[in-house]
This record gives C-alpha cells, sequence and structure tokens, in this order.
C-alpha cells in the first residue's frame, strides 16, 4: 500500500499509514493486488461506505473488461493498461493489458493495480517532484491523469511495432531468405485486434462515464479528458492502421511469390521456344530413310550446326526486341 496526500498547489505529502482523510486536500491509496489483497476494510474505514462486493470482486478481478459503474456514495472504474516495458518490446505477438479499478469519493481516490503497473508509479514520481502544473485538486483530476498516462504508454508503442512490421517486411521480400514466421504474423495480427478491442472498451467507459458521473467535469478537467479520449480513439485507429499493414504484408508476399514465379516460367518459355526448332532439326535429320538430301556431304553437318546457331541468335536477339528477357 502507498498513500499520498494531495493539498493542492502542488503540495503532495507521503504517508507511511493511512488512517484517516487529511483536513485539506484529498487522499490517494494506491493497492497492489497482489500484496494487497485485504484492502476493502481500509477503505470502507476511510471512506465511512461499505463497498458492493461485486465492485470489490471486479476490482480483483484480473480479466475484467474496461467499465464503469456509479454507486451512491462513490465511483468505481475499471481501465486497462499495458504490460510492463520487457513485454512490450517483445513485440506485437505479446501485447498484454491488464485492468486497474478507481474508487473515487470526494476526498479519496483508491487504486487496486498489478504490482508492475508502470503508469501508476510514473504518476507518483511527477507529483513526488514537485510539478505543479500537473498537480491535481481533486480524485478524479489525478484519476485522469493516471489513465493518461496509461493511455501514453500505448502510443509510445508506434516505434517498436514499426520497426518489427518494416523487419518482417524486408524478410517477405527475401529471396533467398524465404519467410518462415507465418504463426508469429499471424498471432500479431489477432493479438493487434484483440488490442483495439480492448481500446474501444476504453473508449466505450470514457463516455458512459462522462454521460453518467455526478462530477464536475469543467475548465482544465475538461481539457485533460478530451485530451486522453483522444490519445484513445488516436491509438485505437493506429492499431487497425497497424492490422491493415500485417495484412498488406501478406499481399506483398503473394505478389512477391507470383512474380517470382512469373519470371521462372518467363525464362522456361523462352528456352522451350529456343530450343523447340532445333529438336525439329534434329528430328527430321534422325528420321531412318535411306536417302536424305545432304548426308553425302562433308559440310552438312557444320551447315546443319550454323542454321541451329543462327537460329538460337535471332530467337533471343527477337526476344530481347520483344523484351521478353
Amino acid at each position: 500500500m502507498d498513500a499520498i496526500v494531495c493539498r493542492g498547489n502542488g503540495q503532495i505529502e507521503t504517508l507511511d499509514e493511512a488512517v484517516a482523510l487529511p483536513e485539506t486536500g484529498f487522499l490517494w491509496v494506491d493497492f497492489c493486488r497482489e500484496a494487497d489483497p485485504s484492502w476493502q476494510p481500509l477503505v470502507e474505514k476511510l471512506s465511512g461506505t461499505t463497498l458492493h462486493e461485486e465492485h470489490v470482486r471486479d476490482a480483483l478481478n484480473t480479466r475484467h473488461p474496461s467499465s464503469c459503474e456509479i454507486a451512491d456514495d462513490y465511483e468505481i472504474i475499471i481501465f486497462h493498461g499495458l504490460a510492463p516495458n520487457e513485454q512490450v518490446r517483445s513485440g506485437p505477438s505479446a501485447l498484454v493489458t491488464r485492468p486497474t479499478a478507481f474508487f473515487l469519493f470526494p476526498r479519496l481516490l483508491v487504486t487496486v493495480r498489478p504490482s508492475d503497473a508502470v503508469s501508476v508509479d510514473l504518476v507518483k514520481g511527477h507529483l513526488r517532484s514537485g510539478r505543479k502544473s500537473r498537480a491535481p485538486e481533486r480524485p478524479v483530476d489525478l484519476a485522469i491523469l493516471v489513465m493518461s498516462a496509461m493511455v501514453d504508454r500505448y502510443l509510445a508503442l508506434r516505434e517498436g511495432l514499426a520497426e518489427e512490421l518494416a523487419d518482417w517486411q524486408d524478410k517477405l521480400l527475401d529471396d533467398e531468405d524465404p519467410f518462415e514466421e507465418w504463426t508469429e504474423l499471424m498471432r500479431a495480427r489477432n493479438r493487434l485486434r484483440r488490442f483495439a478491442v480492448a481500446c474501444e472498451g476504453q473508449e466505450d467507459t470514457l463516455l458512459l462515464w462522462r454521460e453518467e458521473t455526478e462530477q464536475t467535469i469543467a475548465g482544465s478537467l475538461e481539457v485533460r479528458f478530451n485530451d486522453l479520449l483522444e490519445h484513445v480513439r488516436r491509438v485505437k485507429q493506429e492499431l487497425k492502421d497497424l492490422q491493415n499493414d500485417i495484412e498488406a504484408l501478406v499481399q506483398i508476399h503473394f505478389s512477391a511469390v507470383a512474380n517470382r514465379t512469373n519470371r521462372i516460367v518467363r525464362v522456361l518459355t523462352v528456352f522451350t521456344a529456343v530450343f523447340l526448332p532445333l529438336h525439329l532439326i534434329a528430328g527430321i535429320f534422325g528420321m531412318n530413310f535411306a536417302h536424305l538430301p545432304g548426308l553425302d556431304s562433308r559440310y552438312a553437318f557444320l551447315v546443319t550446326l550454323g542454321i541451329m546457331v543462327i537460329l538460337i541468335a535471332s530467337l533471343l536477339a527477337w526476344f530481347r526486341h520483344k523484351r521478353w528477357l
């Protein structure tokens, strides 16, 4: 558990233990889902509110989709964040998201998240650094700030994913080293599709919460909310673009294979056309007749070879003139 008091004007105080709400400002209590399984009694003590058991189960559910609900005394938002950096760098085939639960009270924010949630630790670092421009004044401001950090990590994926797709494209167009990672490519496309569906869930959650919340969303908070929503939509669009890029890679591969096949067939056709008249001449002079013109001439063989060479040269010149070679 980690407790932080936000008193406004950039004043941040870290508490060793959360006992009661501060007299000024609000309290942020952050729980790790794996390390703090018994967080519910403390939250109920601080807020003076009984949490719905269904909401507690949702907060502990590691596979719960993005959603929001408005209770009588608090609001709960479940928002998916990206896995740690070491999993992100392994490429689109390893994209993983995990839910973080936000409980919004008038003077209390409670987060229940994975123990390795990078975005939460990042926001804590910003708050403790004393950056007044990012200092939240209400729990909802802080919740939006954390969710923005989660979505910003999605946007940071673009460069790595683009590099991996470019590498796959080079392999697809490599004639000497045939591409054999089709299973990985299809798995990456399916993961990106599921990731885009998760972003759609985030967008629906934010829009639903915006319509039903009792929080006052105006001024800087409205700007931050619209910015968060725009980032989610941008991520969703870019994920769809990446899916289209993968499908385009497949089409490029089949086009390259068809082009190589056409070149091979063209060369074989030219060789067949060149040697066809030679086979005809050889077949004629290979007939078993007692008398054939020129058989008694000492120059017949050389003349025949000369004719064959002239035919080969003429056909090759004609094919090159037609740009078939």
